[in-house]
């Protein structure tokens, strides 16, 4: 009997949680008066024993007393061999004692209380210090519950998010698994896990975490827009969009769901429909220079090239600080021929980030088309300077050596982007056009033949004029 004692003497400290009615049977009450008065008479005699083997103790010598009446009541076995039986006895013993045996009440029940109010306790400051950002006290106030408390999944969940926002990914996953140990049908961890290995590239992995969350609770608008994340890295739009759209269906007043509907119609170069999308975000409340970028994007490559102006300087006003927002209204500016503009656009990018080479192009771009030769060939040089596998600045430089009647120079710059990117037709058009200027009739031939065979139609009337 010895060996099945515990979980009487488990059940009886804990059962004040389970129900706090007890039942009135006579047999109950006389076992748990029998067990209040030993326990009471050993507390006595020795107040700082171990209390746990006193109860088990008394729980021994009455049931052994009692084991009679006991079989006939729950049936033989009840203590030792019928757990069920056992586990319905232990409890009704326990309620009795909770409530009625102010010895077992000092020792084990307002123990527990205490217990479970000091680790409630310290979730809540955990809580507190979470939703201010304060990680590391949340993480340390976690901790002090998960000690009091080892068997709460949402201690572990909730400690794990505090290490997600450290970005320790690794620990955060580890808390998560925990979490999912006690309790494996939460969805938050498994939600949580996902978006902690999406975080480290495991993709494959992160999406099956994501399609568990959904089993889980399909209802849950985020764990779809997670989904959709990943099959965006994964390369699969199509797959990313129905998740998206679904997570739009469960909540369409979340901007991200609709902003990440329109980013996979950007990604598809279905302007038109992603700017239908973003234009929807805005309404929603999210109006950030990202949202603002996106629209006058969209704008500019459908041609509206005003409107793709007043958009990026929207963005300007939100985020003046950010190079982006200058850069993209500077090509506005181009496309609107508007280069003294794109101009001060591209030096305010440039101030704001000296790295970008995209930027010097732009820039010596704009003196380019202004007629100041000699800026666009500096800047154009510090990008070369950087970078001189890009054909796009050779093909520049070439342009402004020609402009220079630097016709040599042109040539070997148009030579060199033909080496990198030797399918432009655009080049052979350009390297044609140069011999033609510099009388050179059948070089041109040879290269606006080459330039049709690579694409560019308007080749042949070239070759039609040298013909006649």
């Amino acid at each position: 009997m010895k060996s099945y004692l515990p979980k009487f003497i488990f059940i009886g400290i804990t059962l004040l949680f389970v129900d706090n009615q007890a039942k009135s049977q006579d047999h109950i009450d006389f076992i748990s008066k029998e067990v209040c008065s030993c326990l009471t008479g050993i507390q006595d005699i020795n107040p700082q024993g171990n209390a746990e083997e006193d109860l088990g103790k008394c729980f021994e010598s009455v049931f052994k007393e009692n084991v009679e009446a006991l079989e006939t009541i729950y049936g033989e076995g009840v203590i030792g061999l019928d757990y069920e039986s056992g586990r319905k006895l232990g409890e009704e013993i326990g309620k009795k004692l909770a409530k009625e045996c102010d010895v077992f009440i000092d020792l084990f029940v307002r123990k527990a209380q205490e217990k479970n109010a000091k680790e409630v306790e310290f979730f809540n400051k955990g809580e507190a210090h979470f939703n201010a950002d304060e990680l590391e006290m949340a993480i340390s106030a976690y901790s002090e519950a998960i000690t009091l408390n080892p068997k709460n999944a949402e201690y572990f969940n909730q400690r794990g998010a505090a290490y997600y926002g450290k970005e320790d990914f690794y620990r955060s996953i580890s808390d998560f698994y925990r979490a999912l140990e006690i309790k494996p049908d939460y969805h938050r961890p498994f939600h949580n896990m996902a978006f902690s290995k999406y975080q480290l590239g495991d993709f494959e992995l992160a999406l099956a975490d994501a399609e568990a969350a959904i089993g889980i609770d399909a209802e849950y608008a985020d764990s779809h827009n997670l989904r959709g994340l990943i099959f965006n890295e994964l390369g699969k739009t199509e797959e990313a969009r129905v998740s998206f759209e679904q997570a739009n269906r469960l909540d369409d007043k979340n901007p991200n769901y609709t902003f990440n509907i329109a980013s996979t119609f950007f990604d598809e170069k279905n302007y038109e429909k992603a700017l239908e999308w973003f234009l929807k975000v805005p309404d929603l409340g999210d109006t950030s220079s990202t949202v603002f970028g996106k629209i006058g994007n969209c704008y500019d490559l459908l041609g509206n090239h005003h409107k793709a102006v007043e958009f990026h300087t929207k963005c300007i006003t939100l985020n003046p600080d950010n190079y982006v927002v200058y850069y993209n209204r500077g090509l506005a500016y181009v496309n609107l021929e508007a280069f003294e503009d794109a101009k001060n656009d591209f030096q305010k990018a440039l101030a704001l980030n000296e790295e970008d080479l995209d930027v010097f192009y732009q820039l010596s771009k704009a003196y380019f088309e202004l007629g100041n030769l000699e800026k666009a060939h500096e800047l154009i040089e510090k990008s070369m300077e950087l970078d001189t596998r890009d054909a796009s600045f050779y093909d520049l430089r070439a342009s402004i050596f020609e402009a220079q009647g630097k016709f040599d120079l042109a040539i070997e710059d148009y030579t060199v982007s033909i080496s990198l990117y030797p399918d432009d037709c655009e080049i052979h058009m350009a390297l044609g056009k140069l011999f033609q200027n510099n009388q050179n009739p059948a070089r041109a031939k040879d290269y606006f033949q080459y330039a049709l065979e690579k694409g560019c139609e308007d080749a042949e009337d070239y070759l039609s004029k040298q013909t006649n």
